[in-house]
């Protein structure tokens, strides 16, 4: 499944709140909710800072929207005021379509990581994915997603991380070989319908296997 060209809405987490960029004739299509806040973006890039505060430090929106005519002006003027970090990470799955599962810090997560310099997005994957899991991994991987997530850093400051996500068949029974200094403490395999009730985990991770992974009784 291939993501398709001209992307009409970017959900970007930040401290566990959401900024939704979309344009203003998908806004019908945008699910009302409790402590939401809806905003026209008028070109004005200082007032972006102004929403990443409101999700950074209070409590008061759970989500705002930013609307316009085309979103990916939106996203490039919200970049520009960030440090880009590009990642790249995999949704791995066995014979057996069950996927493997990371523990890292304290969350189930899929195995990411950030690209190197001059590295595609696709060759970060599975050079990730081997470094964190031990896993050879020769199977070319399919794109099927990107996720979007603000954080700060104590050097850089407020950054900007988009993880390019492929799925990537394992045919082997090799065991794992966990990368202990990047935090990850165990790796398992689980089906999908197991997967999504782990916890805790991001919910943009809970999100990209429930819409991509392919469940164990499609073989």
């Amino acid at each position: 499944m291939v993501m398709p060209k001209g992307r009409q809405k970017y959900e970007i987490r930040c401290n566990g709140r959401t900024l939704l960029i979309t344009s203003t004739g998908s806004l019908s299509s945008v699910s009302i909710r409790e402590r939401q806040l809806v905003m026209p973006y008028r070109g004005r890039k200082r007032e972006l800072l102004q929403y990443l505060d409101m999700l950074e430090k209070s409590n008061r929106f759970e989500q705002v929207v930013l609307h316009g005519a085309d979103p990916k002006i939106i996203y490039l003027d919200l970049r520009s005021l960030c440090n880009w970090v590009p990642a790249s990470g995999g949704l791995i799955q066995n014979e057996k379509n069950e996927i493997l599962l990371i523990f890292r810090n304290g969350v189930w997560d899929l195995p990411k990581g950030k690209r190197e310099t001059g590295e595609s997005a696709k060759a970060a994957a599975l050079r990730e994915c081997q470094e964190e899991t031990g896993l050879h991994l020769s199977t070319v991987p399919e794109k099927i997603d990107a996720t979007w997530h603000i954080y700060r850093d104590k050097q850089l400051g407020r950054c900007l991380k988009k993880t390019n996500w492929y799925r990537i068949a394992y045919d082997g029974d090799g065991t794992f070989t966990l990368q202990e200094e990047e935090g990850i403490q165990k790796a398992e395999w689980a089906t999908t319908a197991d997967a999504l009730l782990k916890e805790p985990m991001y919910p943009n991770i809970r999100s990209l296997i429930s819409r991509y992974a392919i469940p164990a009784n499609e073989v």
